[in-house]
C-alpha cells in the first residue's frame, strides 16, 4: 500500500502480484484506510491501471466492500472521450473518463455553491446597508428630539425665573401692606394735632411708594417673552385657569367682572356685607369673607382660605374676628359724609364724640378738633383703600405665580416624555449598530467560505491523478457542506425580529411627535406667535390696561395645542376591551372617565390601567380635566373585566 497527500491508497492489482496477495492487502487496506467507507469502492476502481478490465464488481464482493455498478469500457474509448471532454484542460488528459466525469460533476457543484454564496453575500450586504441607514435615521431623530427637549428646558427655566420674580414682587407688595397697616394704626392713635399731621405725611409717603410698586408689578407681569415662549411648547390645558363650576377654582382664578372692585361684596358669594347676618370676618391670612361663607368653609375644625389656600384652625370661640374696619368703611360708603369745619370748639368736641365714639382705642382723639379728626378719617379711608388695592395685586401675583409654576411642571412632564422618546431612539440605534456588526460578521464568514470554494475549485481543475482527484473531491464536499450550513444559519438569524420591530416602533413614535411639533409650529407662524425676536412681542392694546390674568389670556389666544398633546379622540368600549394603543395612552394619562347620571346630576369615576388590568375608581363630583374622554356607565362598560383598586 502507498500513501499520497496523507490519504492511504488501495493496493494495485496486476503485474506479478497474485490475486490472493492482492486480496489480502485489500482487506488490510479496508480496515486501516482513512477514506470514507462509502467511497471505498470508487477508490479501488480508480486504482486499476489503464488497459485492464475492471474486476471490481466481482473482487470487491469477496472482501466485503460495498460497490456501485460501473460499466467498464476499453482504454481506447476512455482515451478518446477524455480527449473530447477535457481536451481544453492540460494535465488531465491522462485521467480516465470516470475520474474526469466525477471531477466535472464536482466542479459544477462547486460553481453552484459559489453562486449561492454570492447571492447570500448580496443579501447580507443589502441588509447591512439598510440597518446602517436605520441607525443614521435614529441619530437624526435623536437630534431633533433633543432640540425639542432643549426648547422645553429653556421654557422651564424661564417659567422658574418668572415664578421667582413674581414671588419676589408679591413679597414686596406684602411688605408694603404691612407698612400701610402700621401707618393706619398710627393714624388711629394720633393724640395731638402735630402727631396727626406728621402721621398723615408718613401715610402719604407710604401710599405713594406702594402705588408706585403696584404700578411696576402690573407693568412687569406677565413677561411677554416668557409667556409666548411657553406657549410654543406648553399645552393650552396647563395654562388655562379653572373655569366655572368649581367655586374654589373660581376664587383662585379671581373675578374679572364688574363687581371685582366692589369692596362691599363678599368675594365668595358676591353678596353685600351687612351688620346683621353677613358681617365681614377676616382670616389670619388677611382675607375677608362674610360670616355664612366662612361657616361654610369650616371642615374638621379648620378653614382653607379660598384666596391663598392657606389653612387656619378655627378659634376656640368658634368664629373668626369681625372686621370693624370694613364695617366702618361701608358705613361711610353708604352715605356718611365728612362734616365741614366746626364753628366752635364745643361743637367740635360733640361731633368728635359722635363720629369716633364707636372706634375702640380712639378715645384719646376726642380732644382733637373736628378738622383734624376729619383729616384723620379721610386719611384712614385712603389707607384702607390702599390696603385693599395691595390685597388685589397680591392675589393677582399669587395666582400668576401658581400659573407659572404649573407651566414649569408641565414643561418637566414634556421633557420627561421627550427623554423617553430619545431613550427609545437611542436603544433602537444601538440595536441597529449591533445588527449591522452581526450582518457584517456573517458576510465576512460567507466571503471566507467563498474563497475556500474557489480554492477547492482550482484543486478540482488541476487534479492530475486518481488519488489526488479523490482527495480533492472529499475536500470539496466538506467545504460545501460547511458553507451550506453557514448560509442556512445566516438566513435563519437575519433579520433579527426584535431589532427590526424595535426600530420600527421607535421610528414611528418619534416621527409622530416631530410631525405634531411641526404642525404646531406652522400653526403658530400662521397665527403670528413668536414671529420676531423675543423683545418684539407685545400685548394687544385692549389687554394692556387690564389685570394680569387678562393679559395672560390675551397672550395665550388663540389657543394652540402642544406637539405632544394632540386633540382628544373618541374612545369606545371595544377599545378598552382590546386595550388598543390609543386606549393605553389615554389610560396612562388619566383621561378616561366613566360618567354616571342620576336625577340630572353627573358624577365621574376614573379608569386606570396597571399590569394590563383595568381598574374602576370611586364616583366623585369633580370637574373633568381638559382632554378627558367619557363613557356612560351601562351594560357595555360593566361587561368589561373591571377591578376595584385596593
Amino acid at each position: 500500500m502507498s500513501g499520497q497527500g496523507g490519504k492511504c491508497l488501495p493496493p494495485v492489482f496486476g503485474g506479478d502480484k497474485s490475486y490472493g496477495r492482492w486480496k489480502t492487502e485489500l482487506e488490510a487496506w479496508h480496515l486501516v484506510t482513512t477514506t470514507e467507507k462509502k467511497k471505498h469502492a470508487l477508490t479501488v476502481a480508480l486504482s486499476f491501471p489503464e488497459g485492464h478490465l475492471n474486476p471490481a464488481p466481482v473482487l470487491l464482493d469477496h472482501v466485503g466492500i460495498p460497490h456501485f455498478p460501473c460499466d467498464v469500457d476499453c482504454a481506447e474509448k476512455d482515451t478518446a472521450e477524455s480527449a473530447h471532454s477535457l481536451g481544453t484542460r492540460p494535465g488531465q488528459q491522462g485521467l480516465r473518463k470516470r475520474v474526469r466525469s466525477l471531477l466535472e460533476e464536482q466542479e459544477a457543484k462547486i460553481l453552484a455553491a459559489i453562486h449561492n454564496c454570492q447571492k447570500v453575500k448580496a443579501q447580507l450586504n443589502q441588509y447591512e446597508t439598510t440597518v446602517r441607514d436605520w441607525g443614521r435615521e435614529q441619530q437624526v431623530l435623536e437630534n431633533k428630539l433633543q432640540a425639542l427637549m432643549d426648547q422645553c428646558k429653556d421654557a422651564r427655566v424661564l417659567a422658574r425665573q418668572e415664578e421667582l420674580s413674581a414671588s419676589d414682587k408679591r413679597q414686596q407688595v406684602d411688605h408694603g401692606e404691612q407698612q400701610l397697616h402700621t401707618v393706619l394704626q398710627a393714624v388711629r392713635t394720633a393724640a395731638s394735632a402735630g402727631e396727626a399731621y406728621e402721621t398723615i405725611q408718613d401715610a402719604d409717603h407710604v401710599m405713594e411708594e406702594e402705588t408706585q410698586r403696584e404700578e411696576e408689578c402690573l407693568a412687569r407681569f406677565p413677561d411677554v417673552h416668557t409667556v409666548t415662549t411657553l406657549k410654543k411648547t406648553c399645552p393650552r390645558g396647563a395654562m388655562e385657569p379653572a373655569r366655572k363650576g368649581d367655586k374654589t377654582a373660581q376664587l383662585r382664578e379671581g373675578r374679572r367682572d364688574s363687581r371685582e372692585d366692589a369692596v362691599e361684596d363678599c368675594p365668595v358669594c358676591l353678596t353685600v356685607f351687612d351688620e346683621i347676618g353677613r358681617r365681614p370676618r377676616t382670616l389670619p391670612c388677611g382675607h375677608t369673607f362674610c360670616t355664612p361663607c366662612v361657616n361654610g368653609l369650616k371642615e374638621q375644625g379648620r378653614v382653607t382660605c379660598p384666596n391663598c389656600r392657606v389653612e387656619h384652625p378655627v378659634p376656640e370661640a368658634g368664629q373668626f374676628p369681625i372686621t370693624y374696619i370694613v364695617e366702618n368703611l361701608l358705613r361711610r360708603m353708604r352715605g356718611a359724609s365728612l362734616a365741614s369745619p366746626p364753628p366752635c370748639a364745643e361743637k367740635d368736641t360733640a361731633e368728635s364724640a359722635h363720629s369716633l365714639g364707636t372706634r375702640p382705642g380712639q378715645q384719646g382723639q376726642k380732644g382733637l378738633s373736628k378738622r383734624v379728626r376729619s383729616l384723620l378719617e379721610e386719611q384712614e379711608a385712603k389707607i384702607l383703600a390702599a390696603i385693599h388695592s395691595c390685597q388685589k395685586v397680591k392675589a393677582q401675583l399669587n395666582q400668576y405665580e401658581t400659573t407659572v409654576r404649573d407651566w414649569g411642571r408641565e414643561q418637566q412632564v414634556l421633557e420627561d416624555r421627550l427623554q423617553a422618546l430619545m431613550d427609545q431612539c437611542k436603544d433602537a440605534r444601538v440595536l441597529a449598530q449591533q445588527e449591522e456588526l452581526s450582518a457584517s460578521d456573517k458576510r465576512q464568514q460567507v466571503d471566507h467560505g467563498e474563497q475556500q470554494l474557489h480554492t477547492v475549485l482550482q484543486a478540482v481543475r488541476t487534479a492530475a491523478s486518481a488519488g489526488e482527484a479523490i482527495e480533492t473531491i472529499e475536500d470539496a464536499d466538506h467545504v460545501m457542506e460547511e458553507e451550506t450550513q453557514r448560509e442556512e444559519e445566516c438566513l435563519a438569524m437575519i433579520p433579527d425580529v426584535h431589532t427590526v420591530t424595535t426600530i420600527k416602533k421607535a421610528t414611528e413614535v418619534a416621527q409622530a411627535a416631530l410631525e405634531a411639533a411641526a404642525t404646531v409650529q406652522a400653526a403658530q407662524q400662521t397665527a403670528g406667535v413668536g414671529g420676531g425676536a423675543a423683545g418684539d412681542a407685545s400685548l394687544p392694546v385692549a389687554a394692556a390696561a387690564s389685570s394680569i390674568r387678562d393679559r395672560v389670556d390675551a397672550l395665550m389666544s388663540p389657543p394652540l395645542r402642544s406637539s405632544l398633546h394632540p386633540a382628544p379622540q373618541s374612545l369606545h368600549v371595544e377599545d378598552l376591551r382590546s386595550l388598543t394603543q390609543h386606549a393605553r395612552d389615554l389610560l396612562q394619562r388619566g383621561l378616561v372617565f366613566a360618567v354616571h347620571t342620576t336625577a340630572g346630576q353627573s358624577r365621574q369615576a376614573s379608569l386606570s390601567l396597571e399590569d394590563d388590568r383595568l381598574y374602576l375608581h370611586c364616583l366623585r363630583d369633580q370637574p373633568l380635566p381638559r382632554g378627558a374622554v367619557t363613557l356612560q356607565v351601562g351594560q357595555p362598560l360593566l361587561s368589561l373585566p373591571l377591578s376595584l383598586p385596593s
